[in-house]
């Protein structure tokens, strides 16, 4: 229980003295000083409903946020292979989104079971077991989520891959250029 104290205790000071001292991106210090002087009214459009629900208000705008804030972060190597793999996949996700998933799945749900389980005085081992259990099932499990939608993808573009073909074939003999043809196969 200790254990879990302290590293609550650490994280919470990390994360306050990174709220003090961050700086955003292109904050200079002339811009500082002026930032209490200028009025930009804001767009109508872009206030957010205050009459929509709690996520489109509040977790929508946090979780693009730290998204946009993660793919900053992410080297540009890491960022593009996971990007192609997320585009192999079918899917339309940032990367950086993507791993702001993996982090909650790994990072907060196991820290809350824990937390929970340290609280109704189970046994320290057993919750450490289950910390390490379900951070690494929430590190390795996306990644297979992803790595087994790649597959399956590519089973059904195989599997749809004669019939493109012959339908690229029928409209050559139609009449159609092959640019046309192409063109005609993809939206249909």
């Amino acid at each position: 229980m200790e254990a879990m104290i302290v590293f609550g205790t650490f994280f919470t000071v990390t994360l306050v003295i990174y709220g003090v001292f961050y700086r955003g991106i292109g904050e200079g210090e002339m811009d500082i000083r002026l930032g209490g002087l200028r009025y930009a009214r804001p767009n109508k459009e872009a206030l957010p409903d205050p009459d929509a629900a709690f996520a489109a208000r509040v977790l929508r705008p946090l979780a693009k946020n730290m998204a946009r804030r993660m793919n900053n972060v992410l080297p540009s190597t890491v960022s593009e292979r996971l990007e192609h793999s997320i585009t192999r996949a079918g899917l339309r996700v940032s990367p950086g989104r993507f791993i702001l998933t993996v982090g909650i799945l790994a990072g907060l749900i196991p820290l809350a079971f824990a937390i929970l389980l340290a609280s109704k005085g189970t046994a320290p081992i057993k919750v450490f077991g289950l910390y390490a259990v379900l951070t690494g099932i929430g590190i390795y499990g996306p990644r297979m989520w992803l790595l087994g939608r790649i597959k399956k993808r590519q089973k059904l573009i195989w599997k749809s891959l004669p019939d493109a073909f012959d339908l690229i074939t029928a409209s050559v003999e139609a009449g159609l250029g092959i640019d046309a043809t192409f063109i005609f196969a993809a939206h249909v």
